[in-house]
């Protein structure tokens, strides 16, 4: 797995925090904005290292560009609300403490529905919960995939009543049981492909599908 260059600079300069090293994480973040301004992790970073210092002027500054592109870590929130407290502004720091408590909770319960949807993978709800809370947290393509696996899973259902009714030649059969089982592995995006493949043949083998 590849870590951008830019992320892992903002995980070495938190590091670097963590061991006491604030100057050395100064520097280097400010370096590496000057090349990639607009990275919200290294903007976070830069942050909350100026929280640490107790300049929530610059902290708050900061977030804000952070934010402006990646609008939903409730970590982040958490430490903007805590810097607009500094600053006297208890309106806009209580509206980020409690939004950062509710992406916390829903989070929270993201985590639940997964573990639901790979012990219940027929459940239509689980899934439609897991896309809505999927935008409601702010990632869109994830939601987008939830989507995906709920459309290959009701093909799946139909495809499977219909040519398990009518039965299949060998070569359909195999795609047919393939995709049953990985769907039974909870592997939605291959099952899809096989129940296309699997139906293409069947359709073209006969008209009428014999054993």
């Amino acid at each position: 797995y590849h870590v951008p260059e830019d992320d892992r600079t903002a995980l070495l300069a938190r590091c670097l925090v963590a061991r006491g090293e604030p100057s050395r994480a100064r520097a280097i973040i400010d370096g590496a904005l000057k090349t990639s301004p607009g990275h919200a992790g290294l903007l976070a970073e830069s942050a909350s290292l100026y929280l640490s210092e107790r300049l929530p002027a610059e902290a708050v500054t900061d977030f804000d560009r952070a934010f402006a592109v990646e609008p939903f870590p409730p970590a982040w929130l958490y430490k903007r609300g805590m810097a607009l407290r500094l600053l006297g502004r208890e309106e806009a720091a209580r509206r980020d403490l409690e939004r950062a408590a509710e992406l916390e909770r829903l989070a929270a319960r993201m985590s639940e529905l997964d573990d639901e949807a790979g012990k219940r993978p027929d459940d239509a709800n689980v899934r439609s919960d897991l896309g809505d809370l999927c935008i409601r947290l702010g990632k869109a393509s994830l939601a987008a995939a939830w989507q995906k696996v709920e459309e290959a899973n009701q093909l799946l259902e139909t495809k499977r009543t219909e040519l398990e009714a009518t039965g299949a030649k060998p070569r359909s059969r195999f795609y047919l049981e393939r995709a049953l089982n990985s769907y039974f592995v909870q592997d939605y995006f291959g099952a899809f492909q096989d129940l296309l493949t699997a139906a293409t043949l069947a359709e073209a083998e006969d008209d009428r599908l014999v054993h």
